[in-house]
């Protein structure tokens, strides 16, 4: 038998990577503002868009691909969250 989970990767809202998260690194959010404090996106969602908030310091995820999961503040990420090295290809 082998165990096997879901890949999931974060990183952190700093306050100056919010265009680059919205924009590249996730594929279903749109940017509806930055003020270096607090990065506000719209995910998919259904039937209507969901909006996020997520304020400097919280981690984002990302999985199947680059789709947003959650956002978290340091401690609850560091409680449900265990970070593994990537694999070598």
């Amino acid at each position: 038998m082998t165990l096997v989970m879901p890949r999931v990767e974060s990183t952190v809202y700093d306050g100056t990577n919010g265009q680059a998260l919205a924009s590249e690194w996730l594929e279903d959010a749109t940017l509806v503002s930055d003020d270096s404090e607090t990065l506000v996106i719209d995910t998919s969602g259904w039937p209507d868009p969901v909006r996020r908030e997520i304020p400097r310091g919280w981690y984002v995820l990302r999985h199947y691909g680059r789709i947003f999961k959650e956002a978290l503040p340091p401690e609850e990420y560091a409680v449900r969250w265990a970070e593994v090295p990537d694999p070598a290809p």
